[in-house]
C-alpha cells in the first residue's frame, strides 16, 4: 500500500525533521515495521550561491596574483557578469589550433570586454602573448599599451523534451519546479529571469544526471516514460550525451524545456 512521508519543510539545515517527523517507510524492507527519529535531523545547508563559489574558488589557489592558468581564470571568474572562463595555453614556439608560440587563450561567457581583459592583464605572466579574437588595449603602469586578447565562448543550445507519470502528490507548480531545476543545471534562464551558471565551459550534458534531477525536485513523480535531449529542437535523442568542447558551453532556458 502506497503511504505518505512527511518531509522537512525547506532545503538546507531549515528543512531538517524534528523529533518524531520521521515516522514512514519509503522503501519497504522485510522485518522492519517501522522507524522513527528520537533526536532532530542535523546537518546540511543551503545551496552555496554563485559568489560563494566564486570566493571558494579563488581561496583554492595557491597564491593571490599567481599568473598561472587557474589564476587567470579564477580573476576573470570574479568579473561582474561573468558565468564562465577557461584558459587554454600553448607553451610551444610554434602555432597551434590558431594560437601563437608561447600565448594563452581565454574563452568567457558574460561580462564586459575591458572588465575581463583587465582581469586577464592583472594575472598573465609577462612574456607570455593573451591571444583572443577580440583585442582590448590595456595601458601598464609605465604607460605603455598591452594588446590583451580574450574569445567569446560559443554557446550551445540544449533542447530537453519529456514525458511524465504523476500522481495526485504532483504540485500544482511541478512542471515550472522541474525545468527551473533542469536551467539551473546545464546554465540559463528561468521563467523568473533568474540566470544560472550551470555547467562551466567544456562541460558534456549527460543524461542520467537529468533523471535525477526530475525525481527530486518535486514529489508525486511515478515514473518518465520519455525524456530526450540533444542540441535541435527537431533532433532529440534518448540515452544521449551532448559534448562540448573546450571553447563552448552548454545553454538552456525554460523555453527549451519541454514537459508533457
Amino acid at each position: 500500500m502506497p503511504s505518505k512521508v512527511r518531509r522537512g519543510s525547506g532545503t538546507g539545515a531549515h528543512g531538517n525533521a524534528q523529533p518524531g517527523e520521521v515516522d514512514t517507510i519509503d522503501t519497504p524492507i522485510v522485518g522492519v515495521d517501522g522507524v522513527t527519529n528520537k533526536e532532530p535531523i542535523s546537518g546540511g545547508r543551503i545551496a552555496e550561491t554563485d559568489d560563494e563559489l566564486k570566493n571558494r574558488y579563488e581561496l583554492s589557489l595557491s597564491a593571490s596574483g599567481s599568473p598561472t592558468m587557474n589564476g587567470i581564470r579564477s580573476e576573470v571568474l570574479g568579473v561582474e557578469g561573468v558565468l564562465t572562463a577557461t584558459v587554454i595555453e600553448n607553451l610551444s614556439l610554434d602555432k597551434q589550433n590558431g594560437r601563437p608560440g608561447r600565448s594563452f587563450e581565454t574563452y568567457v561567457l558574460g561580462g564586459d570586454d575591458e572588465d575581463v581583459a583587465r582581469a586577464i592583464f592583472k594575472r598573465r605572466a609577462a612574456g607570455v602573448q593573451a591571444y583572443g579574437e577580440t583585442m582590448v588595449d590595456i595601458e601598464d603602469d609605465a604607460g605603455n599599451i598591452v594588446p590583451v586578447g580574450l574569445t567569446r565562448a560559443k554557446k550551445v543550445n540544449i533542447h530537453v523534451e519529456m514525458v511524465l507519470k504523476t500522481n495526485n502528490e504532483f504540485p500544482d507548480d511541478g512542471k515550472k519546479r522541474i525545468i527551473t531545476e533542469i536551467v539551473r543545471h546545464i546554465g540559463g534562464t528561468d521563467y523568473d529571469g533568474n540566470e544560472y551558471v550551470g555547467l562551466q565551459t567544456g562541460e558534456d550534458v549527460y543524461f542520467m544526471p537529468l533523471v535525477n534531477i526530475i525525481f527530486q525536485s518535486v514529489p508525486g513523480i511515478e515514473n518518465v516514460p520519455r525524456l530526450k535531449i540533444g542540441k535541435d529542437i527537431n533532433n532529440t535523442e534518448e540515452m544521449n550525451t551532448i559534448e562540448i568542447s573546450p571553447t563552448e558551453v552548454a545553454i538552456t532556458d525554460y523555453e527549451k524545456v519541454d514537459i508533457s
